[in-house]
């Protein structure tokens, strides 16, 4: 395993924890938002994927929405959800 995929692993368990001790950390842009770069960093699209779909809607009228929606298709490519990512 290499070093930035243990890295990824071990802020992932960060997060998740953070998350787990405050619920309104889970519809947080910027909790949000790394949650999905972790996962996408670490293969894990069926974890970004519909958490980028719950963040598109939290990110409504920020600047940040492009970027989920990038996320989104991306994980959805990844998936085979072709359709949904078009």
């Amino acid at each position: 395993m290499q070093i930035v995929d243990v890295a990824a692993a071990a802020a992932q368990q960060a997060l998740d924890v953070l998350r787990f001790g405050l619920p309104l950390e889970r519809m947080g842009l910027d909790s949000g938002c790394l949650g999905i770069q972790l996962a996408l960093k670490r293969r894990e699209f069926q974890r970004a994927y519909p958490e980028s779909r719950t963040l598109l809607r939290v990110a409504e009228g920020d600047p940040r929405q492009a970027q989920v929606l990038v996320d989104l298709v991306e994980s959805g490519l990844a998936l085979g959800r072709t359709a949904d990512a078009q």
